[in-house]
């Protein structure tokens, strides 16, 4: 008998790979070979000016338990809001479709010399069980849901970003949980302003979040059917639109998570930072042929940090100043949901 007839003799027959084991295999050489081809640029952080005065804070109940103002995203009718659709330059990250897993996290990415890939779609499960096993209180109906926001746009009053000047706004809203009254202010002249939240279009009140399905599927379905006709696309922003607006039950932030795998063609980039310098994992969708719409979660608890429009690739478009030049890698819109909490009335701010 030679030594490996002894070996075979002294050991059972290896189990076959499971089917997840051949899967992470397939992702990890997919990778590899898609990485030569796309090499992802560093994204510089882009800096925000400091704070402006917040309105007069008397009292104010305790944060929401969930995202802690880390969580936001999706493109809505700026002309509901009067924002600009233009957004700050920056280098963009477009990469290959995988990232790497913090260490320490589960069992989906694929051990690769040191390092572990995963997929967009095995970020989104992640995202999605996160969401399920943070705490949450839910608001009273009498309570309002406040969410402040940061958009980071172009100065210009409107158009696709080639460069500079940039600003920042910030903008503050709050929605009494039974869904009846809302409140806005925005930075630098803030003042309060409540109004009547009949026919605001999306609902992100608090009984409105609370009423959406928390399958996946289902989820979509009723998307679809509040917007008939509308592409992909339009799912895509009106399901970050809910993320970055409002406070969902953990459940239905789940199920948007995963209903979001659904969109075709996701890819996923690694070591990015929103324009707060935060560090984030972007997941990507290419929409309109040449703008990449990109969600951005934290790297670590999977949270929803908020969202940005980058150019996937050099495009020209014609404006009345005649041919638009938009370089690859210009961002495009830098939108993140800074804080959110619970209040006893609209115009505080949460703890």
């Amino acid at each position: 008998m030679n030594d490996l007839d002894a070996l075979r003799a002294a050991w059972e027959a290896p189990a076959p790979p499971s089917p997840e084991a051949r899967a992470n295999a397939r992702a990890a050489l997919l990778s590899r070979a898609t990485a030569s081809a796309v090499a992802p640029t560093p994204t510089p952080i882009l800096a925000l000016p400091s704070d402006p005065a917040a309105p007069r804070v008397e009292r104010a109940s305790a944060v929401v338990g969930g995202e802690g103002g880390t969580s936001g995203g999706a493109r809505r009718s700026r002309r509901r809001w009067g924002w600009s659709l233009a957004a700050v330059g920056a280098a963009a990250a477009i990469g290959a479709g995988f990232a790497v897993a913090p260490s320490g996290t589960g069992g989906d990415g694929h051990r690769n010399g040191g390092v572990r890939l995963m997929s967009a779609n095995a970020l989104l499960d992640r995202a999605a069980d996160a969401a399920e096993r943070r705490p949450f209180t839910a608001p009273r109906p009498d309570q309002w849901v406040m969410v402040e926001e940061r958009l980071t746009t172009s100065a210009e009053p409107a158009g696709v970003v080639t460069g500079g000047p940039y600003m920042t706004r910030v903008r503050r809203t709050w929605h009494k949980a039974d869904g009846s009254l809302m409140a806005y202010w925005v930075a630098p002249k803030g003042k309060v302003q409540v109004q009547s939240a009949a026919g605001m279009d999306p609902r992100v009140d608090y009984a409105a979040m609370s009423r959406l399905p928390t399958d996946p599927d289902a989820l979509i379905a009723r998307v679809r059917r509040d917007a008939p006709g509308q592409s992909w696309d339009r799912v895509l922003q009106l399901l970050n639109t809910i993320l970055r607006t409002s406070t969902p039950p953990p459940k239905v932030q789940a199920a948007i998570f995963r209903a979001m795998r659904s969109i075709p063609g996701g890819t996923l980039v690694n070591g990015v930072r929103d324009a707060a310098g935060r560090p984030a994992i972007a997941i990507g969708w290419t929409t309109e042929g040449w703008l990449r719409e990109e969600v951005l979660l934290d790297p670590k608890s999977y949270a929803y940090l908020g969202e940005r429009a980058v150019a996937g690739q050099r495009h020209e478009m014609e404006s009345a100043k005649g041919t638009v030049v938009v370089p690859k890698g210009a961002v495009q819109r830098v939108e993140l949901r800074t804080r959110a909490g619970v209040v006893d009335a609209p115009g505080l701010l949460p703890r």
